[in-house]
């Protein structure tokens, strides 16, 4: 991996400060000039592929980044891809903007300077949250287990055949459904 130490100026441009991929996801830190940017790059089997950073916010995938998501797009330095990119920047109050250097130094705000390893560790810290989110999807998709119904009656089976239920298939019946009583009860309670 290949670095590039974030150099603040007064004009706007865009350098690549870092790419690298973590945990199978790619990301991206960007120099704009005046500050830096960090970019994630989110697969298409990915939950949040193709959702504005608004829409990932309130599918409650809450991705603690500097100022919080500022993009989603499917742009990067100019380029138009298939892929998706979601990103923040270091532009937010109590950040360092390299145009206060036209300022005045009364009005200066002498923010952080945000230093390329530092994002590239915010970088990898956002991928862990995406992924955790993604693990906690997954397992709390199935909300409530159904229990197997009772059958009261002589049913046609698909062979043509009838069938009723033996005193000992109603006993299994009912043990499979305190089992998933149990279940159904511990997902409530985590």
């Amino acid at each position: 991996m290949k670095i590039k130490e974030m150099e603040y100026g007064k004009e706007s441009r865009i350098e690549l400060l870092c790419k690298d991929k973590y945990k199978n996801y790619n990301y991206y830190v960007l120099n704009l000039g005046t500050y830096p940017t960090a970019y994630i790059e989110i697969p298409k089997e990915n939950k949040l592929y193709r959702k504005s950073y608004d829409e990932i916010y309130k599918i409650g995938c809450d991705i603690d980044v500097n100022g919080g998501l500022t993009y989603s797009d499917n742009e990067l330095m100019g380029v138009k891809s298939e892929n998706w990119f979601i990103g923040w920047d270091y532009a937010h109050c109590g950040d360092y903007c390299g145009y206060d250097e036209c300022m005045p130094e009364s009005i200066r705000t002498y923010g952080k300077k945000w230093t390329t390893k530092e994002i590239i560790e915010e970088c990898k810290n956002a991928i862990d949250q995406i992924i955790g989110f993604e693990s906690k999807e997954i397992l709390e998709r199935p909300k409530k287990i159904e229990k197997i119904a009772r059958c009261d009656s002589i049913k046609m089976t698909h062979y043509g055949e009838l069938y009723k239920p033996t005193e000992n298939e109603e006993i299994l019946r009912i043990k499979i459904n305190e089992i998933i009583d149990e279940i159904n009860n511990l997902k409530e309670n985590d």
